[in-house]
């Protein structure tokens, strides 16, 4: 942050997982000091939250890891201009399940055991 401070970039790429602080965070108190610069997130996460997240503090782009050879230079292009850029984000077929099962684990499971013991 430092670094960023002193030569006032006028584009940061952040990665969003850090050390002791997330790129989110970075971002956070980066704007809150008063910098400018537009950032674009560098990262593994395939993630719709994580996409939402970022631009709900200000990102101008989303580049994921597994894409970097086809949109990191393009990212930058259109960030300089004034545009928003993300990457395509394949959709997890199983996370909506992963979800549902996260919201209803505990009915599911005591369906199952009465089921069980009615059964036996």
């Amino acid at each position: 942050m430092e670094k960023a401070a002193a030569l006032c970039p006028d584009l940061i790429i952040l990665d969003i997982s850090l050390g002791d602080m997330t790129g989110l965070e970075v971002f956070r108190r980066a704007r809150a000091a008063g910098r400018a610069a537009k950032v674009i997130f560098l990262t593994v996460h395939e993630d719709v939250d994580f996409v939402n997240a970022a631009f709900d503090i200000g990102a101008s782009g989303y580049v994921v890891k597994s894409r970097i050879a086809e949109d990191l230079t393009r990212a930058i292009n259109v960030v300089f201009n004034g545009g928003r850029f993300v990457s395509v984000i394949s959709p997890s077929p199983l996370k909506p399940i992963s979800r549902f099962f996260e919201a209803f684990y505990a009915k599911a499971a005591l369906f199952l055991i009465a089921a069980a013991s009615i059964g036996h």
